[in-house]
Formats: C-alpha cells, sequence, structure tokens
C-alpha cells in the first residue's frame, strides 16, 4: 500500500483499513481500495485554495477528495474514508507521511509538502510498503524504526479478517470456531478477558456471521457466548498462540491494560484466519460455471499466492483448488467473455472453462502472482 506524493515533491506512506481488501484479501470494491495496494496521489495547487486527493481503485476507476489547503491530517482521513465507504472505525487507523516524517492528527498535510519541497532538493520519489509490510533497503531508513508500523498493520489486517468472517466470505464448518472468532472480536473490541460487555446481544449480532444466524437464532449465540466467558477467551488465546498445556494465557496477561489485551485477541483472531484455505484470496464472482458439469451453476474464483479456489457461491465452500506448481502443468488463458483454466497433471489433461465479462482482468491478476512466486 502506498501514498505518491505528486505536484509538491513530497513521498506519501500511509495506510487504512478497507471492507475487504488488505493483503489482496478483498475484490476490488471500493469498501477496500486503499488496503488493497490501491496506489493514491495529492496534488497541491500552485495557488492556496484546495488539495486534490486521489485514490485509484483495483478496476482503475478514480476516487476523487477536494479539501482547503489548510485541511488537517485528521480531516482528510475522514473524508476519504466517507468517499470510500470505509467503516467510521477505520478512519482512525490512516497513518500519513510526508518522506519519512509521520503527520499527527493536527498537522496540514499541504503545509508540509511544501515546506519540505522547500527545503528538499531530492526529486519526487514514491514510498512503497512490500506485501510482507518490510521496506527495501533503498527507501527511507526512518519508516523502519516507525514504532506504531507493526502494531497498525495488525490491526488493518485483523479489521479485514473480522469483515472477512462475518461476511461469510471465509469458510467456517463448525459452530465452535464460529464461536471462538466471535469471542476473540469481543476482546479485541472491549480489552476484558473474563466479562463480557454489558450489552452483549448487540454485539454478537455484529460480530456472528450472517449465514450462521440463520441456522442459529441469536438468543442461542449470546447464551453460548456468555456461559463461559473466561472459558471461552483462554480456549481460543491458547488455540492461536501456541501456549503450552500447563501455561494460561489469561493469567499471563492479567497485569496487562486494555491495549495490550485487545492487541492479543486480534492477533490470536488473525492466526485462526491464517489457517482457513481461502485467506489473503482475492475473490471473483459470481461466475458462471454452467460449462463445468461437476460445479454448481454460480461459483467465486478466488486467487492466493498459491495458486486458485472454486467456491460455491451460496455457501463459500471450496469445491476445487489448483495450487501453482510446475507438477501439476497449469495454465490460464482468456477470452473477451471466457476463462479457461487447463491442467495436465499425472498426464491427463483437464480442461474448465468459466463465462465471465473480468476472464481479463482475472487472467492479469493470475499472470502477477504467478511472476511475483517464480521471482522468489
Amino acid at each position: 500500500w502506498m501514498w505518491s506524493g505528486v505536484g509538491g515533491g513530497g513521498a506519501w506512506g500511509g495506510g487504512g483499513g478497507g471492507g475487504s481488501g488488505i493483503g489482496d484479501g478483498g475484490g476490488g470494491t471500493s469498501g477496500s481500495a486503499i488496503a488493497s495496494s490501491a496506489p493514491a496521489s495529492i496534488d497541491v495547487p500552485g495557488a492556496p485554495g484546495s488539495i486534490v486527493f486521489k485514490v485509484l481503485l483495483r478496476d482503475n476507476s478514480v476516487k476523487t477528495v477536494v479539501a482547503p489547503a489548510r485541511t488537517t491530517t485528521a480531516a482528510l482521513s475522514r473524508a476519504v474514508a466517507h468517499k470510500l465507504r470505509l467503516p467510521e472505525e477505520h478512519a482512525a487507523l490512516y497513518s500519513l507521511f510526508v518522506h519519512s516524517t509521520q503527520l499527527q492528527d493536527e498537522d496540514r498535510p499541504a503545509d508540509v509538502v511544501a515546506a519540505w519541497a522547500a527545503s528538499s532538493s531530492e526529486p519526487v520519489r514514491l514510498v512503497y510498503q512490500r506485501a510482507q509490510f518490510l521496506p527495501s533497503d533503498t527507501e527511507p531508513r526512518a519508516w523502519k524504526s516507525l514504532p506504531t508500523s507493526c502494531s497498525v498493520n495488525e490491526r488493518l489486517l485483523y479489521m479485514e479478517a473480522r469483515t472477512g468472517v462475518v461476511e461469510g466470505r471465509y469458510t467456517l464448518k463448525e459452530a465452535q470456531s464460529v464461536l471462538t472468532l466471535v469471542v476473540l472480536a469481543i476482546v479485541a473490541e472491549f480489552g476484558s478477558l473474563s466479562e463480557p460487555p454489558p450489552d452483549l446481544r448487540s454485539v454478537v449480532a455484529r460480530f456472528v456471521p450472517k449465514a450462521w444466524l440463520k441456522r442459529d437464532p441469536l438468543p442461542v449465540w449470546v447464551d453460548r457466548v456468555s456461559r463461559d466467558f473466561a472459558g471461552l477467551v483462554e480456549a481460543a488465546l491458547a488455540g492461536a498462540l501456541a501456549v503450552a498445556p500447563s501455561s494460561s494465557v489469561t493469567k499471563s496477561l492479567a497485569a496487562a491494560g486494555a491495549g495490550e489485551i485487545s492487541a492479543a485477541a486480534s492477533h490470536a483472531f488473525l492466526q485462526h484466519c491464517r489457517r482457513m484455505p481461502v485467506y489473503g484470496g482475492r475473490y471473483f464472482g459470481p461466475v458462471d460455471a454452467s460449462t463445468v458439469k461437476e460445479f454448481p451453476p454460480a461459483v467465486l474464483i478466488v486467487v492466493r499466492h498459491d495458486g486458485v479456489l472454486i467456491l460455491k457461491d451460496d455457501d463459500h465452500s471450496v469445491v476445487a483448488s489448483w495450487p501453482f506448481s510446475l507438477r501439476n502443468a497449469l495454465s490460464f488463458a482468456s477470452a473477451p467473455k471466457s476463462l479457461t483454466v487447463t491442467s495436465s497433471a499425472s498426464h491427463a489433461r483437464s480442461e474448465w472453462r468459466f463465462k465471465t465479462k473480468d476472464a481479463f482482468m482475472i487472467h492479469s491478476y493470475i499472470n502477477q502472482i504467478q511472476k511475483h512466486a517464480q521471482a522468489k
């Protein structure tokens, strides 16, 4: 993820949380623009008056925010979040940088860019944040020492994963798995290890995946959470953080503050999600698979760093998976309205053709992933 500085000569780095796109985990909608490695730029006109902030979405459309030149960092973050239809809570997660200097909420970005450009002989440059959240040696060394970098990135990933769980993009087959993630989300939000929040009903309604609320009514989930909240928290944290059976996670965190407890819970939530086969994938679809007899008529195509998965559109269960590996002799081809997948594994050739207007986009994205994998 990055911000690029143009017009004012400044290099920007920043981040925000989106509905479904952190770490390429979303479908490139307007709600996931910043979190899905979308570039952005800010223009500082020569004459005072306004700044223009542009965000390039994955579908190549552009969202533009025009703000007064004396707009503060906090106000600009809120305006961008509103323009991209991000949840209000995510606006506070932005980090904006000029060169390697982090802007505070009360700073005015246009003034900082202008001052830096006037005092610097360096050309305009970009600051990139790598997929693994580690900058290269060619980027500002001060960036590496920013104390908030790791915690903010983890928080953004957690927000994305939680949204993916609630919206049903991650497949959860057992009620106990759902309960574990709901409890961790509660602890991450309220920072308590032993007591559920007072308004538990409304909180549980926010965090239980919609599909699971259709299976079991809300009062059932409230009862499950409240019956042994402390025990559920201990089991959920221990299961994700690989704690020895003889030790207690909650005891080790007993003296910690709410912020540290919340961070541990969000990290544990992420660890559970990372074990899911679809985590980190980018979703396309629904796609018409009527030409493939063994698949349901409507499916989702999910592209991960290690392969392609086909999911049922209704319950997001995995129908097929094709890893990017030489032994599978996997190849892809696209036409204006179709994507063809061919595998020559075990000397037997198989072919699957999907009807989709996004065939070229999917094929291009797969090529990018495969090239990146081969370069490692």
